[in-house]
């Protein structure tokens, strides 16, 4: 257990009135929503299921430069073993944006893509922290005196 990272976390006003148990439990409860990587091959078999596979192929040979870069773009992505899309960053979302903006994703598809990267952990997780205990609290509270 990291108690500096915990004791700077209990300094917030908000555990000031919990008990030990109390400050764990809020600690421990998911409540706050992380970004995760999208494997491409999970990529893969979502685009398959949604057939916008050739709709991709499709653009390889379209006119507009930015079409034919998103095509070329996901094509590579999906070719290379071990790679992800991290729709936390900028350009990853600029991709999916303009995806969706020029009709091959639509607004649902992309609120289900961003579903699939989206999970709920919780604040100790954030912080790095393994689960939190009422001992826990209660020492690094001890230290805080």
């Amino acid at each position: 257990m990291d108690f500096d990272i915990l004791c700077r976390e209990l300094c917030d006003a908000e555990y000031a009135a919990m008990s030990d148990s109390e400050a764990a439990d809020s600690l421990n409860a998911p409540s706050m929503e992380r970004i995760v990587d999208l494997p491409g091959e999970k990529l893969l078999r979502w685009l398959a299921g949604k057939s916008k596979l050739p709709i991709l192929e499709a653009l390889k040979a379209d006119q507009d430069p930015a079409k034919r870069n998103l095509a070329l773009t996901v094509e590579r992505l999906l070719q290379r073993a071990g790679t992800a899309v991290d729709l936390s960053q900028p350009t990853d979302q600029a991709l999916v944006d303009y995806a969706v903006s020029i009709g091959v994703l639509s607004p649902d598809e992309k609120a289900e893509l961003l579903g699939l990267v989206t999970e709920m952990v919780s604040r100790a997780t954030a912080l790095g922290l393994p689960p939190v205990g009422p001992h826990h609290v209660s020492h690094a509270r001890s230290l805080l005196k």
